[in-house]
């Protein structure tokens, strides 16, 4: 678990169906993302076996927590890191209700603290979707620089240096 201010990033358990279907099944967090994915607790499980196959996966995904009533805000994480290049992009949802309310970006301050200083990698990547005006926005403040677009997203990224210069949010 990674704890915040506001929030923690913890490890999902293969009793967090609920939580993890709670934001794969919010109609405004999967447009963002790619289209709704509402999952059976039968998918479920099979998803956290093949995602949680031991130590070396931990720290790749994360459910953004209230830690005083374990609410589920959303999830935080990174796929597709190279041990070669220690790059990754990162994976970032909050659930609609939750919102403007900066648990998305002390979330991404969490990360990437352990993406930098724990696991020694270089850069982290993340897509937004072009109309999405808030989360770039977002991106940006966090130290974010625009890499190239693709066809419906807008490609950022920050490196070490970039992430030892910006500091805390």
């Amino acid at each position: 678990m990674l704890t915040g201010i506001k929030i923690n990033l913890v490890r999902p358990t293969s009793d967090d169906w609920e939580n993890v279907n709670s934001i794969w099944k919010d109609a405004s967090v999967m447009t963002d993302g790619g289209g709704r994915a509402p999952l059976s607790q039968a998918r479920y499980l099979e998803w956290w076996k093949s995602t949680f196959r031991g130590e070396a996966e931990d720290g790749r995904y994360f459910m953004i927590m209230d830690p005083a009533n374990k609410e589920c805000f959303g999830e935080i994480g990174f796929e597709g890191y190279s041990e070669e290049t220690k790059q990754a992009s990162l994976c970032l949802f909050v659930k609609s209700e939750f919102r403007g309310r900066h648990f998305g970006a002390e979330a991404i301050d969490l990360l990437m603290d352990l993406f930098f200083a724990v696991w020694k990698a270089e850069t982290l990547e993340c897509g937004v979707r072009k109309d999405n005006a808030n989360g770039l926005e977002i991106m940006r403040h966090m130290g974010f620089a625009e890499t190239r677009l693709g066809e419906d997203k807008v490609f950022l990224a920050i490196d070490r240096e970039g992430w030892v210069r910006r500091g805390k949010s």
